[in-house]
């Protein structure tokens, strides 16, 4: 299967992004999480990054607004490591789909016993 540019470029900003978390944010506010997907717009300006952590509302709303806040310096930091000639401009966002398939299941489970 070939890939289209955009998932390509995708898949090279998710990559990078986990690896600029692990080593190199220091803001202990961030903790453990999965970038669970990112979506690049077809000219390659616009990357959403989707998230996923354990924790409550709250501490996913503060993990939010951190990435956020760090944004510049995850740009600059990805533009050095993938070498694009205009690196994305990202925004953060937490991957709640998973969050909403066990809301389904709890659902089904719940409508099986009546």
């Amino acid at each position: 299967m070939v890939l289209r540019r955009p998932e390509r470029v995708a898949k090279l900003i998710r990559e990078g992004i986990s690896q600029i978390l692990i080593r190199e944010m220091k803001d202990p506010r961030v903790g453990i999480l999965e970038i669970t997907q990112v979506s690049v717009t077809p000219d390659l300006r616009e990357a959403r990054v989707f998230f996923r952590m354990v924790g409550s509302e709250s501490e996913r709303t503060v993990v939010e607004s951190v990435l956020s806040g760090a944004r510049g310096f995850i740009q600059s930091q990805l533009g050095r490591m993938l070498g694009l000639r205009i690196t994305p401009n990202l925004s953060f966002k937490y991957d709640d789909s998973l969050d909403e398939a066990d809301r389904i299941d709890a659902l089904l489970e719940e409508s099986k016993l009546e």
